[in-house]
């Protein structure tokens, strides 16, 4: 999971390095994201990809959701449900994408790019009907002297038969312009 996860992040940093300026979230026209046991709204134009793993008899459900500006979603549904200790999760993704932006950025014994994270805080949201803690991690990748900073959000939520992770990250020049599309996906979020 900690692979799947990064490995996107890396590559929207890559585009996020190399795109333009993209339009804002279409709330006026959004579209259904539904799968085994919840449901939510993304801007219609947003992307959002679902893939199914079934191994050891635990089958985990992963939503993509991509914005226009180089935010990323992902929401991790896991059956049976399974504990999270958003910490281990959080410190596992800080080892994870350091070791992949050195791996994806690196010629020989020369890096490109370096990474450097703040330590994780405690937030708290209204999320499918309930109060939830999660954590927020400052990210930033500096790639040939341009610094890339992210905000990263993880929260944890369970059902009676499933739990998720929710990650959410933007790159926080586009923070404001995003806002609006990730509101929409946590307003939206229903657990069935």
């Amino acid at each position: 999971m900690f692979k799947q996860l990064c490995n996107r992040f890396v590559v929207v940093v890559a585009l996020l390095l190399s795109s333009a300026c993209a339009s804002a979230p279409d709330v006026a026209h959004p579209k259904a994201v539904s799968g085994p046991g919840f449901s939510f709204r993304v801007p219609g134009n947003w992307t959002a990809a679902q893939t199914k793993e079934t191994a050891d008899g635990q089958q985990t459900t992963t939503v993509t959701v991509e914005g226009k500006a180089d935010s990323l979603m992902m929401l991790f549904a896991f059956e049976p449900a399974i504990p999270v200790d958003l910490n281990e999760f959080a410190a596992g993704m800080q080892t994870e994408l350091t070791a992949q932006v050195q791996d994806k950025t690196s010629v020989g014994s020369v890096h490109l790019a370096k990474t450097k994270h703040d330590p994780t805080t405690e937030i708290q949201r209204e999320i499918a009907g309930g109060t939830r803690l999660g954590r927020r991690m400052h990210w930033q990748i500096s790639v040939l002297g341009t610094d890339v900073p992210h905000t990263i959000e993880l929260y944890t939520l369970t059902s009676p038969t499933r739990s998720f992770v929710l990650f959410s990250q933007v790159p926080d020049e586009d923070a404001e312009q995003e806002k609006p599309g990730l509101a929409m996906v946590l307003d939206s979020l229903k657990l069935m």
